[in-house]
């Protein structure tokens, strides 16, 4: 297992580097305003970070000669494949939504969907689905302008 985790530190600082020397290329700030390599830069970086901790750290001992995993963890570890699956699944639809419906209407779906396979309530899934797209379209639409793809409602 410490195998994987290492070849998982070394693909994550290696993208990690990728995403810091394209933000690079992108610009840092566009006059006075941070520009559109400004977070990728710093996003990067604490990717990278996180790599070369993994890389770096000291492996227990007993994650040298782990246990032999009973049935149950076995069939906990499908669910959790299972449970990957369905969340690649739906953002893929969100995706393919978004020239459809627009981007705050397919995050809004994917929400709803996300907090639903995560085990909340469908309350707690429809007040997700509403409250953070209307935060983001306050904040990125309305107060920034950014302009974001619409949909046939406008939003």
């Amino acid at each position: 297992m410490v195998r994987w985790d290492r070849l998982a530190g070394a693909l994550l600082l290696m993208f990690a580097v990728y995403t810091m020397v394209t933000a690079v290329r992108l610009g840092m700030w566009m006059g006075r305003i941070p520009g559109p390599g400004f977070a990728p830069l710093w996003i990067g970086a604490g990717l990278a970070l996180c790599g070369f901790l993994m890389l770096v750290r000291p492996v227990p001992a007993a994650a040298a000669h782990p246990p032999a995993r009973t049935p149950a963890e076995r069939a906990a570890g499908r669910g959790e494949l299972v449970l990957a699956a369905q969340i690649t699944l739906a953002a893929a639809v969100a995706l393919l939504l978004i020239p459809k419906v627009g981007m705050l209407a397919a995050l809004a779906l994917l929400l709803v969907a996300l907090v639903r396979l995560l085990g909340a309530s469908w309350s707690s899934a429809a007040a997700t689905g509403v409250v953070v797209p209307l935060v983001l379209y306050l904040l990125f639409v309305r107060w920034l302008a950014v302009p974001v793809p619409k949909g046939p409602w406008g939003f």
